[in-house]
């Protein structure tokens, strides 16, 4: 995760105790992994400048990549991002890089997001 610490602690208290797979989910830093091998989803918060090369490894790893950075779209290794339309969040997917990743995605979420090709 590529966040502040505010963002950091919100997400463990949401998945204290939760599995997956039979194991806990943990919420790190980006600072505090040795490796992106081990990462299952990355978050990459807005503000934060990310570089293209750590953006293809991720996504080359099998990392699902998540966030508002424009890095994530300008570069086109974005899978999930959140857009801000006045006051609302919205969610768009880019179905070509999450099926090319190996990740399949429900219907029903399709009907709810924006899909970029």
């Amino acid at each position: 995760m590529i966040a502040d610490q505010e963002i950091i602690h919100k997400l463990k208290s949401v998945v204290v105790g939760e599995l997956m797979d039979g194991l806990p989910i943990i919420v790190t830093s980006f600072s505090d992994m040795k490796t992106l091998g081990s990462c299952h989803l990355l978050y990459i918060q807005g503000d934060r400048e990310v570089s293209p090369v750590l953006l293809r490894e991720a996504s080359q790893s099998g990392t699902l990549l998540i966030g508002d950075a424009k890095s994530l779209n300008s570069e086109g290794l974005g899978m999930v991002g959140f857009e801000t339309r006045g006051r609302k969040v919205r969610v768009a997917v880019n179905l070509t890089r999450l099926k090319k990743a190996g990740f399949k995605v429900s219907s029903k979420l399709l009907r709810v997001v924006r899909i970029i090709r």
